[in-house]
């Protein structure tokens, strides 16, 4: 019995090894396909190592649904969507109203949401989070 342990320890490393080796195989096939994709489609390799990269977060923390994404292709489908939606009733129309305290543009969510009523958004809440998005970026 302890000598079938050994023989059973011994197939599976080999299959461990065999394994890995074919994921190595198989990313080098899929690296090799998409430089090749975007070479011919654009003629650069920027956007295809874009797409490759797996590891770096976009956006931390995006939510959709109660669920956080930090991975680019998860990123790329929620924000798709997002626009998507935002953009496919062209008869929805964001009213600027100008605020008298501040002389900041107002978008009054209320006049083009059909939701439940939101709280006004200010045009420089919207300008710091892009500065804060860009600060993150570059860090």
């Amino acid at each position: 019995m302890i000598q079938d342990k050994k023989g059973n320890l011994r197939k599976i490393n080999k299959l461990s090894k065999q394994i890995r080796e074919h994921i190595r195989n198989d990313q080098r096939s899929k690296r090799l396909r998409t430089l090749e994709h975007y070479i011919e489609k654009s003629g650069g390799t920027r956007k295809a190592l874009k797409v490759l990269r797996e590891k770096n977060y976009w956006i931390p923390k995006l939510k959709k649904a109660e669920k956080s994404f930090t991975q680019r292709k998860d990123i790329l489908e929620t924000t798709t969507d997002f626009y998507k939606t935002l953009y496919s009733d062209q008869s929805k129309q964001i009213n600027y109203e100008t605020n008298a305290n501040n002389k900041n543009k107002v978008i009054n969510p209320s006049e083009y949401s059909t939701q439940d009523k939101e709280l006004d958004i200010l045009q420089c809440e919207v300008e710091k989070a892009i500065r804060s998005q860009y600060l993150q970026q570059n860090s």
